[in-house]
């Protein structure tokens, strides 16, 4: 009577744990999380060109043909799908306004932004490739004016 009982305890519990699942599913509670020391904003993939915010940016050229910077004040519209700085930086690529004739632009119309990345105190801004055939007597220039346009931020 007592191997009965227990043989019908032991099938029991053998049946009553063999429907739960033993491993549980890594997935259940699976959250994305952003890199660590990054402060990427997430962004929707399909927003619209509409949506987004406008800025009053400072821009730096070159001032007439000198090795000058000169400021240009440009409103500059930021879509939600972008960052301040990478539309920033794709302004300047663009070059100056028709409203300011005297100032010209430092960077070819072959280089474009990629990237930027901010990391605690750090922006790092990633070119194209393109930006390597530009003439070394530009380079510091070029620089310079990324610097001071992403310092007036």
């Amino acid at each position: 009577m007592k191997r009965t009982a227990l043989a019908v305890l032991f099938t029991c519990l053998v049946l009553l744990t063999g429907c739960s699942p033993m491993v549980p599913d890594p997935l259940e509670k699976a959250t994305t999380t952003l890199v660590p020391g990054t402060n990427t904003q997430i962004h929707s993939p399909i927003a619209q060109q509409e949506t987004g915010d406008t800025y009053n940016a400072v821009l730096y050229f070159r001032f007439m043909q000198e090795d000058l910077l000169a400021q240009e004040s440009r409103k500059i519209h930021v879509s939600m799908d972008q960052s301040l700085e990478k539309s920033l930086v794709a302004a300047l690529m663009q070059g100056p306004g028709a409203s300011s004739p005297e100032l010209r632009r430092l960077f070819s119309g072959q280089v474009a932004v990629i990237s930027t990345l901010s990391q605690g105190n750090t922006l790092f801004v990633t070119l194209s490739e393109s930006v390597l055939l530009e003439p070394m007597v530009d380079r510091f220039l070029q620089m310079q004016s990324l610097s001071a346009t992403l310092c007036e931020i």
